[in-house]
């Protein structure tokens, strides 16, 4: 089996890697249900190449980055506080989108996809045939080797959502300043509701959890992975709900 020989190297990754104590705003009183408004990161060189990327800190292409030229979230989540990934793709998409020094949260990273890294659904066919489709067809506990579970991913999930509604994120999450040293705005960020900057893989996983989906099949709500796309999250019964798939990033100017 080849592994990608990028896995793990660079300095955000290893950055990724670290659990820092946050410096966040003040906690915010919420026991009512949040807003959680995924998107997903812009492209990259290796999702042009049919690459898997899980944990591999794989910076956005330039075709990413002019995806991303001049979008910005509808105003109406302008006071939203923003989570990202702290891989550098979700990273630089937040930045690229204008959000300001988002809290960087290890539980929105794409799920560990171990020895399958760096690889392309050809070359693992070819290397074991079938093993793929076997895998697949067991649903939310799919496991690459040496990687993790989509249903290992939810109950991440489920954990940060729990911890944002609280309004207190935990020691595995910390705060980030642009390279340009732009100030944070999250401090006058007010409203108990999430922007949070993530992975194909976590929003497949979310959709699992609003939807009763087994995660096998088509998707029951076809997502466009341009445009950002708003769930509910009740604390008290812990339960997901889709409200608003597929909102359009506005132009900005």
């Amino acid at each position: 089996m080849i592994r990608s020989s990028t896995r793990g190297t660079g300095v955000n990754a290893v950055r990724a890697s670290r659990a820092a104590v946050p410096r966040s705003p003040e906690p915010i009183e919420q026991s009512g249900p949040i807003d959680v408004v995924a998107i997903r990161h812009a492209p990259t060189t290796w999702n042009a190449a049919g690459r898997i990327q899980g944990h591999v800190d794989v910076p956005l292409s330039e075709d990413g980055r002019r995806a991303l030229a001049r979008r910005r979230l509808p105003e109406r989540f302008g006071s939203y506080r923003v989570h990202s990934s702290p891989l550098a793709r979700a990273v630089e998409t937040a930045a690229l989108l204008g959000l300001d020094a988002p809290v960087l949260d290890r539980r929105l990273m794409e799920m560990d996809w171990g020895e399958w890294e760096g690889m392309t659904r050809a070359a693992l066919a070819t290397a074991d045939p079938g093993a793929v489709a076997r895998n697949e067809a067991r649903g939310p506990d799919f496991r690459p080797p040496g990687g993790e579970s989509p249903r290992e991913v939810q109950v991440r999930l489920l954990d940060w959502a729990r911890s944002v509604a609280a309004g207190s994120p935990p020691g595995a999450a910390r705060t980030h300043r642009s390279p340009a040293g732009r100030v944070a705005r999250d401090a006058a960020r007010s409203s108990p509701h999430v922007v949070a900057i993530t992975h194909k893989g976590v929003i497949k996983a979310l959709m699992g959890l609003a939807r009763g989906w087994d995660l096998t099949g088509k998707s029951p709500v076809r997502l466009d992975w341009t445009r950002a796309h708003r769930f509910r999250f009740d604390p008290a019964t812990g339960a997901f709900t889709l409200d608003e798939p597929n909102i359009r990033l506005e132009c900005d100017g």
